[in-house]
């Protein structure tokens, strides 16, 4: 079937149809010498046509030496039989037979007589005029007034005026049944018509043309629920951070996507063409023949056979998950976007006005069409689209970049694609609504409304000017019942409200819009480029709770008196030790490492068994199962795979003397590696072991992880053998810890009755401290639980002691560092053996020593760098109460905080005096 146009340029050239060309006088003056000459070139030789206009425009265009033959036809004015009939019809008298009897007559007359007469010749004014006098208060004798009008124009203004206040009356009787209109609202709305088609100069009022009065920004935001839900759908998929972070403030591809859907709407906005132009359209039903005709060329039947094959081996890759899936999948994205456009053509079309049964009718047609395949919207459009439609196909190809050759194969789930799914055809349909002729049309309804310039109801508005007869119907579209009420009713509006503003050359927005449409597409590669080349992601776990969230503290009470907790910089550990100084050691920690894939072979989960295996294999009596050290076993129920390991002694420093026992629990869930290490003192294997078990459940329930199945191909569990089922009860149900041993421990050494100081402060009963035992120093002393000690030069009793990082940063103790010299002499030290010494202790010789007593020395001061710095040394000795034995002692010790915690060191200074006997010899028994 031909185009329509095609149709009538047959018909018009064969001569089956006469064309009627009316309005010329109402085109624009320097339109009209072009658009006649048109003409001439169209239907030369002896072919008919109608032209109609006043005669004045017309003399002054069309000449005697015109190369066609014509006929003029000049109407003439009513005769005073045809105005009598029309206004006073009938036998009897009426309001007009007084004024029809005085323009009767031919002879002379008075000015106002040969006025009203002229005008009254005009079939428009005689309606008009019938009209206004119709209601009963109305005399028509006042037309005659020999000082009211002093031209015809006034007397033609008057019934103009006197026409449109009787129609939009309130007493006019079809007011009820349109909308109840008040009159001062219909006349302001029925002006501002008026003077947008003069202004754009057209007759025909077509409402899918009106969003070309509003402004472009304005107009442009119809898109913003399209864009919203776009970006939503973007936003919702845990993308890593993009290649270009290092170079620009968009952290995110959530971020960079709405960056390009606003360089979409600029350039949507700067577009040169006024408006969209978007007709209204139809739904189509393809003939048999429409659907045979798609086919009959051998390339297009080579094509479908080509789409078959493609389709059906993405069904078959997808169903037995194996081959080149995503590859198919790129392959039936094609395939499904070239016969959808296709199809589409055919059943989404133009509707065509001139066929529509009312204006309404065609909104409702234009409506369903959008909502029945709206949904489809980017395979329609062309080449002169929105720039809108740009950003539009990004999100499901940005999900499908992302997973087939991106970081997303081990993150994106069937719940992404489910929500794309849903979330890609919605942002269409509101494309769709926005691109087409009845989004423009509710735009314009929405902003005229707010400016109070035309009602929201405009159809049912105009439907009610049509009926009192302002208005004509012509299929699709309304005219004014003549041009001269159009421009009569524009008169009242100003002239800025007209017609929409232009802020710049044309020049100018044609180079800006092409400007913003080369950065849209090459927005568009960038941020397809971000889902292949980037950070990649952890899946199928994506994140997972600080450390420290996944303890319970009412587990933690539990276990402490005085517990504390210590978070790393990135939350991905946690440690929680007991505080009270008299109570048995408890400590606990809990980390965990969140693993991507490569990307290309190498999923997170295979990541993680392999760093799950490196833990497993670096745990304590892995190679060496001694019952008497501990023991390692691999655990089933808990996790994807888990290991036990317990041995003999604590997490802490390897130099701390403390008789504690120790198990840690390792866990891989998919992607995620927990590890679990509870160390107690004085307790048994199995109740740590148990223990440990319990606390890293409770941190995997926490974490969302209990309860996760294996994926199909996940790596098989790592064992030596058979495994052990991991202890699953309660905290409660777990044996309590034996009585602290009375003796041959830290606790048992340290003498709580003990007092003494060289200077300053000292601890306070059970202030938050704890009791050291370092392995070759020789007595126990009080001081913060979070260091880290390490041996020294200086002999088996050289340490250096620093505060940990971490609980630095949580406050719980100042920037310490302890130094401590110790050294067994025998009964009694000699002075070679003090001087040996005190040569391994630093800057002696420079410290200015304050005598407390024939054996000790201190001093203490501020150092450089606001440090305050407290150190003594001394000799000190034990007796035995059984033998008398002696055993002499020399010692040496400086602590260095900040000014500001100087309490501190002298707290550990005068503890370290105290232990050491003071000024007595310490007796043992």
């Amino acid at each position: 079937m031909s185009p329509p146009a095609e149709v009538a340029f047959h018909l018009l050239l064969t001569g089956r149809v006469l064309p009627m060309l009316d309005g010329f006088d109402e085109l624009p003056e320097h339109r009209r010498a072009a658009a006649l000459r048109q003409i001439g070139e169209t239907l030369r030789g002896s072919r008919p046509f109608v032209l109609a206009g006043r005669e004045p425009e017309y003399r002054r265009h069309v000449s005697d030496q015109l190369d066609f033959e014509r006929t003029e036809i000049r109407l003439r004015p009513l005769g005073d039989a045809t105005v009598r009939a029309y206004l006073s019809p009938g036998p009897a008298p009426t309001r007009w037979t007084p004024v029809l009897d005085r323009i009767a007559g031919r002879s002379a007359a008075p000015p106002e007589v040969r006025r009203l007469r002229q005008v009254l010749s005009v079939p428009l004014m005689v309606g008009l005029a019938r009209v206004a006098y119709a209601r009963a208060d109305a005399d028509p004798s006042e037309l005659l007034a020999p000082d009211a009008f002093r031209s015809r124009a006034d007397i033609e203004s008057h019934l103009y005026d006197a026409f449109l206040d009787t129609v939009y009356s309130s007493s006019y009787d079809i007011q009820a049944a349109h909308g109840g209109w008040s009159p001062q609202q219909a006349r302001a709305w029925i002006g501002f018509l008026a003077a947008q088609m003069k202004a754009e100069n057209e007759q025909d009022f077509a409402w899918w043309r009106l969003d070309r009065a509003v402004p472009r920004l304005v107009s442009g935001l119809v898109m913003a629920p399209a864009l919203l839900v776009g970006w939503l759908s973007v936003a919702g998929l845990a993308f890593g951070l993009p290649w270009w972070r290092q170079w620009l403030p968009l952290p995110s591809m959530a971020g960079a996507y709405a960056m390009l859907c606003g360089l979409a709407f600029l350039a949507q906005a700067a577009a040169p063409a006024a408006g969209r132009h978007v007709p209204p359209r139809r739904l189509h039903r393809p003939r048999r023949g429409d659907v045979r005709g798609a086919f009959v060329p051998w390339r297009d039947r080579g094509l479908a056979v080509l789409a078959a094959l493609t389709i059906g081996a993405t069904v078959t890759a997808v169903v037995r998950r194996d081959g080149p899936v995503f590859l198919c999948l790129w392959l039936s994205g094609v395939v499904v976007w070239w016969y959808g456009r296709r199809a589409l053509r055919h059943v989404w079309r133009d509707a065509d006005p001139a066929r529509a049964d009312s204006p309404a009718a065609l909104l409702r047609t234009d409506r369903r069409s959008v909502l029945g395949v709206g949904w489809f919207a980017p395979l329609r459009l062309g080449g002169d689209a929105t720039p809108l439609r740009h950003v539009l196909h990004l999100p499901p190809m940005l999900l499908l970049a992302w997973q087939s050759n991106g970081g997303g194969r081990d993150v994106v789930t069937v719940r992404d694609w489910v929500l794309m799914a849903v979330a890609t055809p919605v942002c269409w349909l509101l494309f769709a609504f926005g691109s087409s002729a009845w989004g423009g049309f509710t735009t314009a309804r929405l902003y005229f409304r707010a400016t109070g310039r035309l009602p929201w109801r405009l159809l049912p508005f105009l439907e009610d000017a049509h009926a009192r007869g302002v208005l004509r119907q012509a299929g699709g579209v309304y005219r004014f019942r003549h041009i001269e009420l159009r421009n009569r009713l524009a008169l009242g509006v100003p002239a800025e409200a007209g017609a929409r503003s232009r802020t710049a050359p044309a020049r100018v927005r044609r180079a800006l819009a092409a400007a913003l449409a080369v950065a849209v597409s090459g927005g568009q590669l960038v941020v397809g480029s971000g889902a292949v080349v980037g950070e990649r992601v952890p899946g199928p776990v994506r994140s997972l709770p600080t450390a420290c969230a996944l303890l319970d503290a009412a587990d933690v009470a539990r276990l402490m008196r005085d517990p504390v907790q210590v978070a790393a910089d990135d939350g991905a550990s946690c440690s929680a030790g007991e505080q009270a100084p008299f109570s048995r050691n408890v400590s606990l920690g809990v980390s965990w490492d969140l693993l991507a894939g490569d990307g290309i072979g190498v999923s997170g989960t295979e990541w993680a068994h392999a760093r799950y295996g490196q833990l497993r294999a670096g745990a304590p009596n892995f190679e060496e199962d001694v019952p008497a050290w501990g023991f390692h076993r691999d655990l089933s129920g808990l996790g994807h795979e888990a290991y036990l390991s317990v041995w003999r002694g604590s997490g802490g420093s390897s130099y701390r003397v403390e008789a504690s026992r120790t198990a840690r629990v390792g866990v891989r869930v998919g992607n995620a590696v927990v590890q679990f290490d509870y160390s107690e003192e004085f307790a048994s294997s199995d109740r740590v072991a148990d223990i440990a078990q319990i606390l890293v459940r409770t941190a995997l329930r926490r974490a969302g992880l209990a309860g996760t199945r294996p994926r199909e191909g996940d790596p098989k569990p790592l064992t030596r053998g058979a495994t052990v089922p991991a202890v699953d009860r309660p905290l409660s149900s777990v044996t309590p810890p034996p009585p602290v041993p009375a003796g041959d421990n830290r606790l048992a050494y340290y003498n709580r009755r003990a007092t003494g100081s060289v200077r300053g402060a000292t601890w306070r009963g059970d202030e938050r401290s704890y009791v050291w035992e370092l392995s070759g120093v020789h007595f126990v002393f009080r001081a913060p639980k979070q260091m880290d000690c390490e041996s020294a030069s200086g002999g088996p009793g050289s340490y250096t002691c620093t505060a940990v990082p971490d609980a630095v940063e949580a406050g719980l103790l100042p920037d310490l560092r302890l130094e401590i010299r110790s050294e067994l002499c025998g009964a009694y030290c000699s002075d070679q053996e003090t001087a040996a010494f005190l040569r391994t202790v630093p800057d002696n010789a420079t410290t200015p020593w304050t005598k407390h007593n024939e054996a000790t020395y201190h001093t203490a001061g501020v150092v450089g760098d606001g440090r305050y710095r407290m150190a003594m040394k001394r000799y000190w000795a034990w007796r035995y109460k059984d033998s008398g034995a002696q055993q002499a002692h020399l010692m040496w010790a400086r602590v260095e905080v900040p000014s500001g915690h100087r309490v501190l060191a002298q707290k550990i200074v005068n503890d370290m005096y105290a232990q050491t006997g003071a000024d007595e010899i310490v007796l043992v028994g």
